[in-house]
């Protein structure tokens, strides 16, 4: 079933938070909800959108883990209201992993239009509320710690390697929303 109303996310200079890894986390989950919004919009198969959904929410779970590590490491003071944003996420969008799963399982072809252009509706909003609100309150907060030559300017991207490799090989995320 193919839907026309394609939503693409193009990346902008506004988005960037750190100029490093969180940035090219970022990136990369928006390529990957862009891919998943084109696979919907051309009437893909439910098995490529469900294979899709869940690389989305792999790559989703080691970007959360690496930022909530950068936040500790730098003392952010939200870090716990902003790491229950990111459970409230990752719980939202597993429960569309679910949906999708199921709906392949039931050996349907496509999902209901309704059902996938919900789905796109709940990325584009996820991504785009995520970042130019919760991460902006971040971002101001590392730049200010830059510019002190606080905490954050010491930290190693091979200090975050430990929790992004536990999550690549699917060993037990942060968060438990029942997988």
């Amino acid at each position: 079933m193919e839907d026309s109303q394609l939503m693409l996310i193009a990346w902008k200079d506004d988005f960037a938070i750190d100029g490093g890894v969180i940035d090219a986390d970022h990136r990369n989950i928006i390529y990957r909800i862009n891919q998943i919004n084109a696979a919907i919009s051309s009437g893909e198969s439910m098995d490529f959108i469900s294979v899709a959904l869940r690389n989305l929410y792999r790559v989703t779970s080691a970007h959360f883990i690496r930022e909530e590590h950068l936040q500790a490491a730098s003392h952010f003071p939200h870090a716990e209201e902003h790491g229950a944003a990111h459970a409230r996420l990752l719980s939202d969008l597993w429960e569309w992993v679910a949906l999708v799963e199921k709906q392949r399982l039931d050996g349907e072809p496509c999902a209901p239009r309704d059902t996938l252009h919900d789905c796109k509706s709940f990325l584009y909003r996820w991504i785009l509320s995520h970042i130019l609100s919760e991460d902006r309150e971040m971002a101001a907060y590392l730049h200010q710690m830059q510019s002190a030559k606080g905490p954050i300017a010491t930290l190693n991207l091979d200090d975050l390697l430990p929790y992004t490799e536990a999550a690549l090989k699917g060993e037990p995320p942060k968060y438990d929303v029942g997988l």
